[in-house]
């Protein structure tokens, strides 16, 4: 089931992420929302509703319009979100967290200088990669291949295409035209048993104290060494932050530059990169 774009306007395509949700969908859900939890359902628009109106502002000391009007306004942060790139998007953070995809826009569209604020959008297309496996659950799941489909399955319901990207390369996933293809389902599978022998390599080295020592680990600092060897260990962002004593935004700039450091694009990636000296489990 897919979505008709009002043929008598030309729509913007914007890029966004989205949260995966891979514990189900019903009726009052739907396998996709936003990080502000406006759910996406599939075959239908999703119309902007300005919550400023409502006395909530998404942006800490914004002009906002009071009272209520329609969405967006120009002296108001309502709409529907887009950046105008995927380097835009992850310059704003968002290109490592859920599903990435193109976005079509729609109706009364705000332009900003890295992106816009729509009245309507529906996802253009869907760009699955190895974050959105770790942010939707699937590091922590033994899926079988019918299990596997079905979570897969709950983004068809778009009617957009859907791509997967791994290790730079983007494969067609599943299309409109043609449903499933192999190529993409072999990668994709083949990532998930990678991705599980690295996990449990970590897990064996939840209480190794020592830095770690691997190609390109000369590169990094001290303190950049003991965040790798906080990732092998399996731990979350918050949990490395008090560990190192730095706050989130340090965090995330030392993680930056220690993906440019050692050329990889991911935590898989990374974790790949710093266990390949170590026998796996």
């Amino acid at each position: 089931m897919g979505m008709n774009i009002p043929d008598f306007v030309a729509p913007i395509v914007g890029y966004r992420a989205w949260q995966w949700n891979c514990g189900g969908w019903n009726p009052h859900s739907a396998p996709l929302k936003s990080f502000n939890n406006e759910w996406w359902s599939p075959g239908h628009a999703l119309a902007a509703i300005c919550n400023a109106s409502f006395g909530w502002a998404p942006m800490r000391g914004a002009e906002v319009v009071h009272g209520r009007h329609e969405a967006p306004q120009a002296t108001c942060t309502c709409g529907i979100y887009a950046a105008k790139s995927f380097d835009d998007l992850r310059d704003q953070g968002y290109l490592r967290r859920g599903i990435r995809g193109e976005v079509y826009l729609w109706g009364n569209v705000i332009e900003h200088q890295s992106g816009w604020r729509a009245q309507f959008a529906y996802p253009k297309t869907l760009v699955l990669s190895p974050e959105s496996l770790l942010s939707g659950g699937f590091a922590q799941l033994e899926l079988g291949n019918a299990e596997l489909m079905t979570y897969l399955d709950s983004l068809t319901a778009y009617g957009t295409d859907v791509f997967w990207v791994y290790e730079r390369e983007q494969t067609i996933l599943w299309s409109s035209g043609s449903g499933y293809e192999t190529v993409g389902l072999e990668s994709l599978h083949d990532a998930l048993r990678r991705e599980s022998s690295i996990m449990c390599e970590a897990d064996r080295l939840r209480s190794d104290t020592h830095l770690p020592v691997f190609k390109g680990s000369s590169r990094l600092s001290q303190r950049e060494l003991k965040i790798v060897r906080y990732l092998t260990q399996g731990l979350t962002n918050r949990e490395i932050s008090q560990r190192a004593g730095i706050g989130h935004l340090t965090l995330k700039n030392c993680l930056s530059h220690i993906f440019d450091k050692l050329e990889v694009s991911s935590r898989l990636e990374l974790l790949a990169l710093s266990l390949s000296k170590t026998s796996r489990c």
